[in-house]
């Protein structure tokens, strides 16, 4: 622990500039990969809706257990949307862009198992599973045409120019973060960062899934920690690796989510249609404390 704190006050500003960037970076083109997916659905939103909502519930997940700001974020996007059956759009929405983020982190992952970083067998996951979600929306929507199942099989009706428009976003969210941890490691002077950056990847998308505490609780940290020490990297820079960037990324959230309230505060009240479906108390409570706004209705 001694050594770790040594590396972590020594760390170089520079990198660690450049990291803090990236990490505004990663939700701010999430939130595009949304507004892209919302776009191929006739639904116009404004970028600042779109930063503002999902900056909230990246604001929301830093705080709140088993990642409800997913739900507090589908809830957000839904208010600002007037089709019928909005919530199941916002829902389907969302199922697209997990499945692209699951393509292209494994297209990211496929890169360091080319560099010899990473088993090529982790990557069979991360295309399995989009494939098998595509497979049953399709056959979902085939069989029970409803706009209920239309909505959250949205993924299976995107054309083939909205489908590379959500991977582009996907894929710039991914860089950007991948560009974050080479910062980092850069900053604690580890050589070849590329490599160990691949496998740090690999170490935080174990840590994610397990999520039962606000903000993760340092459980992606340390799985980064643990991954990073079993693939050769000393265990002191390991830990201070894993520190720095759950620093990093928990500001970043902060300050994004930070300015997207600021942003839902200045813009115009929900939808006024949201009368006609009305969300769950807990849910609604979440939004009124957090966006200063009213439920219409």
């Amino acid at each position: 622990m001694e050594s770790a704190a040594t590396q972590l006050m020594g760390a170089s500003a520079w990198p660690l500039a450049g990291a803090a960037i990236c990490a505004v970076l990663v939700p701010a083109a999430t939130a595009g990969a949304w507004r892209s997916v919302l776009a191929s659905r006739g639904v116009q939103l404004g970028a600042t809706e779109a930063w503002g909502c999902y900056g909230l519930g990246s604001l929301a997940n830093t705080f709140l257990p088993g990642r409800a700001g997913d739900a507090l974020r589908i809830e957000l996007f839904s208010r600002r949307l007037e089709q019928h059956g909005r919530r199941w759009l916002a829902c389907g929405v969302s199922i697209s862009v997990v499945l692209a983020q699951s393509v292209v982190f494994g297209c990211v992952l496929g890169v360091g198992a080319v560099l010899g970083a990473l088993p090529t067998w982790a990557l069979a996951p991360l295309f399995a599973l989009p494939a098998v979600a595509w497979g049953i929306g399709h056959v979902a929507r085939r069989r029970c045409p409803g706009e209920r199942v239309a909505h959250l099989a949205a993924a299976t009706t995107l054309s083939v120019m909205a489908s590379v428009r959500l991977l582009g976003w996907v894929a710039a969210s991914a860089v950007a973060r991948l560009l974050l941890v080479i910062a980092v490691l850069e900053a604690l002077g580890v050589s070849h960062p590329i490599g160990y950056a691949f496998v740090a990847l690999c170490g935080l998308a174990v840590g994610n899934t397990l999520t039962p505490a606000p903000g993760g609780a340092g459980v992606a940290a340390a799985t980064m920690s643990v991954a990073l020490a079993h693939a050769g990297l000393p265990a002191s820079t390991a830990l201070a690796a894993s520190v720095s960037l759950h620093a990093v990324e928990t500001v970043a959230s902060l300050l994004f989510g930070a300015s997207g309230w600021l942003l839902l505060r200045t813009r115009s009240p929900f939808s006024s249609s949201s009368s006609t479906l009305r969300p769950s108390f807990s849910t609604s409570l979440i939004v009124r404390r957090l966006s200063g706004e009213e439920m219409a209705g």
